[in-house]
């Protein structure tokens, strides 16, 4: 009989595939309800953003009609305070965030025409003020200066240039320098202020979007880790990706923003697929540790003791134990993928090699292994699972499968190690 390992290849029956699949489906299931929680807590932390920017836009509404109150038809100038009150109602009410980003826009809307009224206002009022600067300076309180210059340095400057050559002209008295002067500053603040408010604009919602996808990537992938420490089924592609994550974070504390929104959609794809390969391996693995704890509940009826501490498993995903007979004898067991997407176990004699290095026979050995082989395997068909028969390789010197290559002992290569199946 020939000296080689025993090997049988195994699968699922129907009735665990079955199972398997109901187990995808719930992990699937958590996951959708955690990503909803974080759509949840998303919505409500864009809400308080949305409703503090509206009251502060509110405010501004309600001084520009404050300020107009003295005019003899104020009434276009009151009706921004009521239109921001109509939205606050919108974004208290919103369900999903594609409403508060409409709020958004219309807040944009709102800000650029509250803007425009108050320079148009202050022409208005120009007429009564004795302060002409001071007067025609009044419409760029609405925005701070360093905000101002960040987002249009150039028309912050022409400003500067000509509320300077405003002061100039009121210094000396020159009444028609300062009518012109006061006319053109009012011109340039107003489109002044409404170029920077598009930008601070455009740079909040890129912001904004950025976050969002981010956010919303970076609770997948947990989602993720929390299954893959749950099963104790290690991903790599799940260590780079949160690497990914987290340098990301780091180009969005640069403000990078458009390109960490577009880098996020490509993570997304690598995350769908991160996810298929998770749930393909959590199957597998599984499987492999249920076969292997079947075996391990079926060597002490067969004589053998399992070794404290010898249950490892490979990067591949291979797992073995080894176990002895109170003669000596040891077996190591090995539960490894095979080509055909089935599983393979295979069966390892010291004492086989042993015979062999003496040059023996080795037959008794190997027929104790075999029978080892084949009364696990009898075992593990009733545990749901369908097991080929056992099979060797008859001549030659063959090289054995992958498993054959793991080692126990001190000798052997550092791999990931579980409680003992029980």
């Amino acid at each position: 009989m020939s000296k080689s390992p025993k090997y049988s290849s195994a699968e699922a029956s129907r009735e665990r595939r079955e199972r398997r699949e109901r187990e995808r489906a719930e992990r699937e299931r958590r996951r959708r309800e955690k990503l909803e929680r974080q759509r949840l807590a998303a919505l409500e932390r864009a809400r308080t953003e949305v409703l503090a920017r509206t009251d502060v836009i509110a405010a501004a509404c309600a001084d520009l009609a404050a300020r107009a109150a003295v005019l003899p038809e104020p009434g276009r100038y009151g009706k921004p305070a009521r239109k921001a009150e109509k939205i606050r109602k919108g974004v208290a009410a919103a369900t999903g965030l594609p409403e508060l980003a409409e709020a958004g826009r219309r807040l944009d809307e709102l800000e650029q025409r509250q803007a425009a009224l108050a320079v148009e206002l202050t022409g208005e009022l120009r007429g009564q003020a004795t302060d002409q600067v001071e007067a025609v300076s009044a419409a760029l309180e609405s925005m701070a200066e360093p905000e101002r210059r960040r987002f249009d340095a150039k028309g912050a400057a022409e400003v500067a240039g000509v509320l300077a050559e405003l002061r100039s002209a009121a210094a000396a008295g020159d009444a028609v320098a300062v009518r012109d002067r006061a006319d053109a500053a009012s011109e340039l603040i107003g489109a002044h202020l409404l170029r920077a408010i598009e930008g601070r604009n455009a740079h909040e919602r890129a912001r904004q979007e950025a976050e969002l996808a981010l956010d919303r990537a970076d609770a997948r992938l947990a989602a993720l880790e929390d299954d893959a420490r749950a099963t104790g089924v290690p991903l790599q592609d799940l260590e780079l990706a949160r690497a990914a994550v987290t340098m990301l974070r780091v180009e969005q504390d640069r403000e990078r923003y458009a390109e960490v929104t577009a880098d996020v959609e490509r993570l997304d794809g690598r995350l769908d697929a991160h996810e298929r390969e998770l749930d393909d391996a959590i199957a597998r693995i599984t499987e492999r540790r249920q076969l292997l704890t079947s075996i391990v509940q079926t060597l002490p009826r067969l004589g053998f003791i399992v070794e404290a501490g010898t249950l490892q498993e490979s990067p591949d995903g291979a797992i073995g134990v080894r176990a002895h007979r109170r003669s000596g004898d040891a077996v190591a067991v090995v539960v490894e993928a095979s080509g055909t997407g089935e599983h393979r176990i295979l069966y390892l004699s010291d004492a086989l090699a042993a015979a062999q290095e003496r040059g023996g026979s080795g037959t008794q050995e190997c027929v104790s292994l075999l029978d080892l082989a084949e009364r696990a395997n009898a075992t593990v068909r009733t545990e749901g699972f369908d097991v080929g028969q056992v099979e060797w390789d008859d001549r030659g010197d063959p090289r054995p499968p992958g498993g054959a290559a793991m080692r126990f002992g001190p000798g052997a290569p550092q791999a990931r190690r579980h409680g003992t199946p029980s």
